[in-house]
Protein backbone atom coordinates (compact mmCIF):
# COMPACT_ATOMS: atom_id res chain seq x y z
CA UNK A 1 0.00 0.00 0.00
CA UNK A 2 1.46 3.36 -0.98
CA UNK A 3 1.25 6.55 1.07
CA UNK A 4 -1.88 7.83 -0.65
CA UNK A 5 -3.68 4.51 -0.16
CA UNK A 6 -2.67 4.55 3.49
CA UNK A 7 -4.07 8.07 3.96
CA UNK A 8 -7.29 7.08 2.19
CA UNK A 9 -7.64 4.05 4.48
CA UNK A 10 -7.17 6.21 7.53
CA UNK A 11 -9.63 8.76 6.16
CA UNK A 12 -12.28 6.07 5.57
CA UNK A 13 -12.20 5.23 9.27
CA UNK A 14 -13.12 8.78 10.28
CA UNK A 15 -16.77 9.90 10.28
CA UNK A 16 -17.71 12.88 8.13
CA UNK A 17 -17.72 16.20 9.98
CA UNK A 18 -20.74 18.42 10.22
CA UNK A 19 -20.63 21.92 8.75
CA UNK A 20 -20.43 23.31 12.29
CA UNK A 21 -17.35 21.20 13.06
CA UNK A 22 -15.68 22.22 9.83
CA UNK A 23 -16.38 25.86 10.58
CA UNK A 24 -14.69 25.45 13.97
CA UNK A 25 -11.66 23.71 12.48
CA UNK A 26 -11.08 25.92 9.48
CA UNK A 27 -12.67 29.25 10.26
CA UNK A 28 -14.73 28.91 7.06
CA UNK A 29 -18.16 30.51 6.91
CA UNK A 30 -20.71 30.42 4.07
CA UNK A 31 -20.32 33.34 1.73
CA UNK A 32 -16.75 34.18 2.76
CA UNK A 33 -14.42 34.84 -0.14
CA UNK A 34 -15.00 35.86 -3.71
CA UNK A 35 -16.37 33.12 -5.94
CA UNK A 36 -14.71 32.52 -9.28
CA UNK A 37 -15.71 29.88 -11.83
CA UNK A 38 -13.51 26.82 -11.62
CA UNK A 39 -11.31 26.19 -14.58
CA UNK A 40 -11.93 22.64 -15.84
CA UNK A 41 -14.48 21.80 -13.10
CA UNK A 42 -13.80 18.44 -11.53
CA UNK A 43 -13.37 16.85 -8.15
CA UNK A 44 -10.00 17.72 -6.72
CA UNK A 45 -7.77 14.70 -6.03
CA UNK A 46 -5.91 14.14 -2.78
CA UNK A 47 -2.75 15.73 -4.14
CA UNK A 48 -3.93 19.03 -5.50
CA UNK A 49 -1.47 21.79 -6.08
CA UNK A 50 2.07 22.63 -6.98
CA UNK A 51 2.63 22.33 -3.27
CA UNK A 52 1.80 18.68 -2.75
CA UNK A 53 3.33 18.68 0.68
CA UNK A 54 1.31 21.68 1.75
CA UNK A 55 -1.95 20.13 0.59
CA UNK A 56 -1.13 16.72 2.04
CA UNK A 57 -0.16 18.30 5.33
CA UNK A 58 -3.43 20.20 5.55
CA UNK A 59 -5.48 17.09 4.81
CA UNK A 60 -3.45 15.03 7.25
CA UNK A 61 -3.86 17.64 9.99
CA UNK A 62 -7.60 18.11 9.56
CA UNK A 63 -8.65 14.54 8.85
CA UNK A 64 -6.12 12.16 10.38
CA UNK A 65 -4.05 13.75 13.12
CA UNK A 66 -6.87 15.68 14.80
CA UNK A 67 -10.11 13.69 14.41
CA UNK A 68 -11.35 14.56 17.90
CA UNK A 69 -12.64 17.83 19.28
CA UNK A 70 -9.95 20.10 20.69
CA UNK A 71 -8.72 23.68 20.62
CA UNK A 72 -7.66 24.28 17.03
CA UNK A 73 -5.88 27.23 15.49
CA UNK A 74 -5.54 27.66 11.81
CA UNK A 75 -6.00 31.39 12.17
CA UNK A 76 -3.80 34.11 13.57
CA UNK A 77 -3.72 35.38 17.09
CA UNK A 78 -2.85 38.25 19.35
CA UNK A 79 -3.86 41.51 20.95
CA UNK A 80 -3.09 44.46 18.69
CA UNK A 81 0.65 44.87 18.91
CA UNK A 82 2.72 47.25 16.86
CA UNK A 83 5.73 45.03 17.59
CA UNK A 84 4.13 42.22 15.59
CA UNK A 85 4.34 44.22 12.35
CA UNK A 86 7.37 45.78 10.75
CA UNK A 87 5.99 48.66 8.73
CA UNK A 88 8.12 49.54 5.70
CA UNK A 89 7.63 52.63 3.61
CA UNK A 90 8.11 52.57 -0.13
CA UNK A 91 7.05 51.03 -3.41
CA UNK A 92 6.94 47.21 -3.51
CA UNK A 93 8.35 47.39 -7.04
CA UNK A 94 11.58 48.84 -5.63
CA UNK A 95 12.00 45.65 -3.59
CA UNK A 96 10.71 43.23 -6.22
CA UNK A 97 12.43 44.89 -9.22
CA UNK A 98 15.87 43.33 -8.66
CA UNK A 99 14.22 39.95 -8.07
CA UNK A 100 12.32 40.23 -11.36
CA UNK A 101 15.57 40.86 -13.25
CA UNK A 102 17.41 38.00 -11.53
CA UNK A 103 14.68 35.39 -11.92
CA UNK A 104 14.09 36.33 -15.56
CA UNK A 105 17.79 35.94 -16.39
CA UNK A 106 17.99 32.37 -15.10
CA UNK A 107 18.17 29.37 -17.39
CA UNK A 108 15.88 26.38 -16.98
CA UNK A 109 17.90 23.17 -16.61
CA UNK A 110 15.86 19.99 -16.85
CA UNK A 111 12.14 19.23 -16.70
CA UNK A 112 11.92 18.06 -13.07
CA UNK A 113 10.86 20.64 -10.48
CA UNK A 114 12.32 19.65 -7.10
CA UNK A 115 11.34 21.17 -3.75
CA UNK A 116 12.22 20.49 -0.15
CA UNK A 117 9.87 22.35 2.17
CA UNK A 118 8.70 22.71 5.73
CA UNK A 119 4.99 23.16 6.45
CA UNK A 120 3.81 24.28 9.88
CA UNK A 121 0.45 24.94 11.53
CA UNK A 122 -0.21 26.29 15.04
CA UNK A 123 -2.49 24.13 17.18
CA UNK A 124 -4.01 24.96 20.56
CA UNK A 125 -3.60 22.10 23.06
CA UNK A 126 -3.29 21.50 26.80
CA UNK A 127 -5.62 22.00 29.75
CA UNK A 128 -8.89 23.75 28.98
CA UNK A 129 -8.20 26.40 31.63
CA UNK A 130 -4.62 27.06 30.46
CA UNK A 131 -4.05 26.00 26.82
CA UNK A 132 -0.92 26.74 24.84
CA UNK A 133 0.17 26.79 21.17
CA UNK A 134 2.23 24.05 19.55
CA UNK A 135 3.53 23.97 15.99
CA UNK A 136 3.02 20.77 14.03
CA UNK A 137 5.87 20.74 11.52
CA UNK A 138 6.15 18.48 8.46
CA UNK A 139 9.27 18.36 6.27
CA UNK A 140 9.25 16.65 2.88
CA UNK A 141 10.56 16.48 -0.67
CA UNK A 142 8.61 16.61 -3.91
CA UNK A 143 9.58 15.91 -7.52
CA UNK A 144 7.35 16.98 -10.41
CA UNK A 145 8.36 15.72 -13.84
CA UNK A 146 6.56 18.22 -16.05
CA UNK A 147 7.44 16.32 -19.24
CA UNK A 148 5.74 13.16 -17.98
CA UNK A 149 3.13 14.92 -15.77
CA UNK A 150 4.29 12.66 -12.96
CA UNK A 151 4.98 13.35 -9.28
CA UNK A 152 6.82 11.66 -6.40
CA UNK A 153 6.89 12.60 -2.74
CA UNK A 154 8.97 11.68 0.29
CA UNK A 155 8.10 12.65 3.85
CA UNK A 156 11.23 13.29 5.91
CA UNK A 157 10.05 14.32 9.34
CA UNK A 158 7.08 15.49 11.41
CA UNK A 159 7.30 16.81 14.93
CA UNK A 160 5.77 19.07 17.59
CA UNK A 161 7.48 22.27 18.72
CA UNK A 162 6.29 25.11 20.99
CA UNK A 163 5.14 28.19 19.06
CA UNK A 164 7.37 30.47 21.17
CA UNK A 165 9.53 30.48 24.31
CA UNK A 166 6.50 31.58 26.33
CA UNK A 167 4.59 28.57 24.98
CA UNK A 168 7.59 26.32 25.69
CA UNK A 169 7.31 27.07 29.39
CA UNK A 170 3.70 25.86 29.44
CA UNK A 171 4.60 22.76 27.39
CA UNK A 172 7.49 21.85 29.70
CA UNK A 173 5.25 22.49 32.70
CA UNK A 174 3.04 19.68 31.37
CA UNK A 175 6.01 17.34 30.92
CA UNK A 176 6.77 18.08 27.23
CA UNK A 177 4.06 15.72 25.91
CA UNK A 178 3.83 14.57 22.30
CA UNK A 179 0.20 13.47 22.66
CA UNK A 180 -2.81 15.09 24.28
CA UNK A 181 -5.64 12.98 25.73
CA UNK A 182 -9.36 13.62 26.18
CA UNK A 183 -8.71 15.22 29.57
CA UNK A 184 -6.77 17.97 27.79
CA UNK A 185 -9.21 18.94 25.06
CA UNK A 186 -9.29 15.98 22.74
CA UNK A 187 -7.32 13.05 21.35
CA UNK A 188 -4.31 14.51 19.59
CA UNK A 189 -1.48 12.19 18.64
CA UNK A 190 1.25 11.89 16.05
CA UNK A 191 2.10 8.53 14.49
CA UNK A 192 5.18 9.71 12.54
CA UNK A 193 3.50 8.57 9.33
CA UNK A 194 5.51 10.99 7.19
CA UNK A 195 8.96 9.44 7.72
CA UNK A 196 9.86 7.50 4.52
CA UNK A 197 13.15 5.81 3.64
CA UNK A 198 12.48 6.20 -0.08
CA UNK A 199 10.05 8.34 -2.09
CA UNK A 200 6.58 6.94 -2.65
CA UNK A 201 5.62 5.53 -6.05
CA UNK A 202 5.05 8.04 -8.88
CA UNK A 203 1.50 9.25 -9.46
CA UNK A 204 -0.21 11.34 -12.14
CA UNK A 205 -3.46 12.38 -10.45
CA UNK A 206 -2.40 15.99 -10.04
CA UNK A 207 -3.47 19.61 -10.56
CA UNK A 208 -2.03 22.95 -9.54
CA UNK A 209 -4.48 25.15 -7.65
CA UNK A 210 -4.36 28.95 -7.46
CA UNK A 211 -6.31 30.37 -4.54
CA UNK A 212 -9.53 28.44 -4.03
CA UNK A 213 -10.80 27.46 -7.45
CA UNK A 214 -8.44 27.94 -10.41
CA UNK A 215 -7.00 24.60 -11.54
CA UNK A 216 -4.06 24.23 -13.91
CA UNK A 217 -2.23 21.31 -15.51
CA UNK A 218 1.30 21.12 -16.88
CA UNK A 219 0.20 22.07 -20.39
CA UNK A 220 -1.55 25.13 -18.93
CA UNK A 221 1.67 26.25 -17.27
CA UNK A 222 3.55 25.92 -20.54
CA UNK A 223 1.02 28.25 -22.19
CA UNK A 224 0.95 30.95 -19.50
CA UNK A 225 1.56 34.54 -20.64
CA UNK A 226 4.53 36.48 -19.34
CA UNK A 227 2.84 39.81 -18.66
CA UNK A 228 1.20 40.62 -15.27
CA UNK A 229 -2.20 41.51 -16.77
CA UNK A 230 -2.41 38.25 -18.67
CA UNK A 231 -1.32 36.27 -15.61
CA UNK A 232 -3.94 37.95 -13.43
CA UNK A 233 -6.57 36.87 -15.90
CA UNK A 234 -5.30 33.27 -15.97
CA UNK A 235 -5.20 33.13 -12.17
CA UNK A 236 -8.59 34.79 -11.63
CA UNK A 237 -7.13 37.73 -9.69
CA UNK A 238 -8.73 41.14 -9.57
CA UNK A 239 -7.58 44.55 -8.42
CA UNK A 240 -9.20 44.37 -4.97
CA UNK A 241 -7.77 42.78 -1.83
CA UNK A 242 -8.80 39.14 -1.63
CA UNK A 243 -11.25 38.74 1.27
CA UNK A 244 -10.70 36.28 4.09
CA UNK A 245 -7.76 35.39 6.26
CA UNK A 246 -5.25 34.52 3.49
CA UNK A 247 -5.21 37.39 0.98
CA UNK A 248 -1.76 36.53 -0.39
CA UNK A 249 -2.49 32.81 -0.87
CA UNK A 250 -3.04 32.93 -4.67
CA UNK A 251 0.14 34.98 -5.12
CA UNK A 252 2.09 32.39 -3.16
CA UNK A 253 0.48 29.59 -5.19
CA UNK A 254 1.56 31.36 -8.37
CA UNK A 255 5.12 31.98 -7.14
CA UNK A 256 5.47 28.28 -6.28
CA UNK A 257 4.51 27.04 -9.76
CA UNK A 258 7.14 25.22 -11.85
CA UNK A 259 7.23 27.75 -14.69
CA UNK A 260 9.88 29.08 -17.06
CA UNK A 261 12.11 31.99 -15.95
CA UNK A 262 10.19 34.34 -18.26
CA UNK A 263 6.83 33.42 -16.74
CA UNK A 264 8.25 33.59 -13.21
CA UNK A 265 9.47 37.12 -13.91
CA UNK A 266 5.93 38.06 -14.92
CA UNK A 267 4.53 36.42 -11.79
CA UNK A 268 6.96 38.39 -9.62
CA UNK A 269 5.87 41.61 -11.31
CA UNK A 270 2.24 40.64 -10.70
CA UNK A 271 3.11 40.09 -7.02
CA UNK A 272 4.67 43.55 -6.80
CA UNK A 273 1.41 44.98 -8.15
CA UNK A 274 -0.82 43.13 -5.67
CA UNK A 275 -3.35 45.50 -4.04
CA UNK A 276 -2.48 47.17 -0.74
CA UNK A 277 0.85 45.44 -0.11
CA UNK A 278 3.98 46.92 1.42
CA UNK A 279 7.63 46.08 0.75
CA UNK A 280 9.41 43.90 3.29
CA UNK A 281 13.10 43.61 4.13
CA UNK A 282 14.43 41.50 6.99
CA UNK A 283 14.55 37.76 7.72
CA UNK A 284 12.22 34.88 7.06
CA UNK A 285 10.97 32.44 9.70
CA UNK A 286 14.15 30.35 9.39
CA UNK A 287 16.37 33.38 9.99
CA UNK A 288 17.50 33.80 6.37
CA UNK A 289 17.90 37.26 4.74
CA UNK A 290 14.66 37.96 2.90
CA UNK A 291 12.83 40.57 0.86
CA UNK A 292 9.33 40.60 -0.54
CA UNK A 293 5.88 41.91 0.27
CA UNK A 294 3.63 41.98 3.32
CA UNK A 295 -0.03 42.70 3.93
CA UNK A 296 -2.13 43.15 7.05
CA UNK A 297 -5.41 41.25 6.88
CA UNK A 298 -8.32 41.99 9.21
CA UNK A 299 -10.93 39.25 9.09
CA UNK A 300 -13.06 40.35 12.03
CA UNK A 301 -13.82 37.46 14.36
CA UNK A 302 -11.29 35.35 12.46
CA UNK A 303 -8.45 37.59 13.60
CA UNK A 304 -6.02 40.21 12.39
CA UNK A 305 -2.58 39.25 11.21
CA UNK A 306 0.27 39.97 8.85
CA UNK A 307 1.06 37.87 5.82
CA UNK A 308 4.51 37.82 4.22
CA UNK A 309 5.60 36.46 0.86
CA UNK A 310 9.40 36.37 0.93
CA UNK A 311 12.27 35.71 -1.47
CA UNK A 312 16.04 35.28 -1.34
CA UNK A 313 17.58 38.68 -2.24
CA UNK A 314 20.60 37.00 -3.89
CA UNK A 315 19.02 34.19 -5.91
CA UNK A 316 15.44 35.58 -6.19
CA UNK A 317 14.09 32.12 -5.27
CA UNK A 318 10.92 31.79 -3.19
CA UNK A 319 11.71 31.37 0.52
CA UNK A 320 8.47 31.39 2.49
CA UNK A 321 4.83 32.31 2.91
CA UNK A 322 4.14 33.29 6.52
CA UNK A 323 1.19 34.31 8.67
CA UNK A 324 2.06 36.23 11.86
CA UNK A 325 -0.47 36.89 14.60
CA UNK A 326 -1.55 40.43 15.44
CA UNK A 327 -5.00 39.87 16.96
CA UNK A 328 -6.19 36.30 17.61
CA UNK A 329 -9.48 34.96 16.31
CA UNK A 330 -12.15 34.57 18.95
CA UNK A 331 -11.66 30.81 19.27
CA UNK A 332 -7.89 31.21 19.90
CA UNK A 333 -7.87 34.12 22.36
CA UNK A 334 -6.72 31.87 25.20
CA UNK A 335 -3.64 30.41 23.57
CA UNK A 336 -2.19 32.48 20.72
CA UNK A 337 0.18 35.39 21.32
CA UNK A 338 1.20 38.49 19.30
CA UNK A 339 4.17 37.93 17.04
CA UNK A 340 3.81 34.14 16.86
CA UNK A 341 3.44 32.32 13.56
CA UNK A 342 -0.04 30.93 12.95
CA UNK A 343 1.28 28.99 9.95
CA UNK A 344 4.02 29.06 7.36
CA UNK A 345 5.54 27.22 4.42
CA UNK A 346 9.32 27.56 4.05
CA UNK A 347 11.36 26.27 1.13
CA UNK A 348 14.81 24.90 1.85
CA UNK A 349 15.32 24.16 -1.86
CA UNK A 350 13.37 24.75 -5.07
CA UNK A 351 15.00 24.27 -8.45
CA UNK A 352 14.82 22.81 -11.92
CA UNK A 353 16.86 19.64 -12.37
CA UNK A 354 17.20 16.71 -14.74
CA UNK A 355 17.27 14.22 -11.89
CA UNK A 356 14.24 12.45 -10.52
CA UNK A 357 13.82 10.90 -7.08
CA UNK A 358 16.52 8.44 -5.89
Amino acid sequence: MNELDHLRTLRSQIPERTSEELALLTGWRPGRGEFRPVRRPRLLPLALSGLALVAAAAVFLALVVFPGSFTVGVGPAVDPSEEAIEEVEGDPMETMGPLIEKIGAQEQTGTVWYTRSETTEAIGVGPADDPYAMLYRITGEHWRNTALSQSSHRGLDDRWEPASEEQRAAWERDGSPQTWTESTNGDVSIAQEHAMDVPGPPYKDWYYVIGDTVQLEDEDLAALPTDPDGLRGEFGLGTAVRPGDRPLQPYFDAAALPTSPEVRAGIYEMIAQAPEVAPFEGEDVLGRPAVGISQVADDGAQGRFEQRLLFDPETAELLSYETIVITPPEHAQAWQRPGEHARYVAYEESLWTSEGPP
